[in-house]
Formats: structure tokens, sequence, C-alpha cells
């Protein structure tokens, strides 16, 4: 039973991930981050122009912050919800051997995933 959930758990993070463009996001955070920073360097343009353009680029990270923030908080419930009402589980699911299985369970369901989608 615990090794069901924990594939329930497992599918539940993979799918958050794949659905909210986990990696889209992080990759635009590292673009807007370095583009900030080259605006900020910039000699030839003006303090004004660079404080909009910085703030403008700002924002924006801080609603891609929050989205990756909201998954992290949705995946940390899927696994907290079986950690509350099963005893023992917290034990169970960040042990040793849980956790392979866990990696496995993810290439696994992400090799399936690929072949269902490819049909």
């Amino acid at each position: 039973m615990k090794y069901l959930i924990l594939f329930l758990i497992d599918i539940l993070s993979i799918e958050i991930i794949l659905r909210s463009k986990y990696i889209f996001l992080i990759n635009s955070q590292i673009k807007l981050s370095k583009k900030a920073t080259y605006i900020f360097l910039k000699k030839n343009i003006s303090d004004d122009l660079k404080q909009k353009i910085i703030t403008q680029y700002s924002i924006l990270m801080i609603k891609d912050s929050l989205h990756l923030l909201f998954n992290m908080l949705k995946i940390s419930l899927i696994i907290s919800i079986p950690c509350i009402l099963i005893n023992n589980y917290f034990n169970f699911l960040f042990s040793i051997q849980t956790i392979l299985i866990s990696i496995l369970f993810f290439i696994i369901y992400g090799i399936f995933r690929n072949l269902i989608k490819n049909v």
C-alpha cells in the first residue's frame, strides 16, 4: 500500500513539474537576471531608463518565482498528506531504499509517458 501511494505521489509530482513548464520558468529566471545585469552594467544607458527596465525585469522575475514557489508548495502538500495520515510514512518516504525506488518510478513513468505521447 505504501508503494502504491509512493507511485501516486511520484506521478502527481512529475505531472505538476511537466505541466507547469518548470524548466522553462527556471531558464526564464536565468535569462532575466542576465539581462538585468547586462542593463545595469551598461554605461551608455541613462539611469532613468535602467530603472524602468530593471523594474520590469524584476516584476517578471517575481511572477516566475511565485509560480515556481506555488508549484513546490503543491508538491509539498501532496507529499505531506500521506505523512500526516499514515503512521511512519515519513520515515518510509525518506529512506534510501524508497528514494531509489522513487527514482526508478520516475524513470519508468517518464519512459511510459513518452511512449504514449509518441503513439
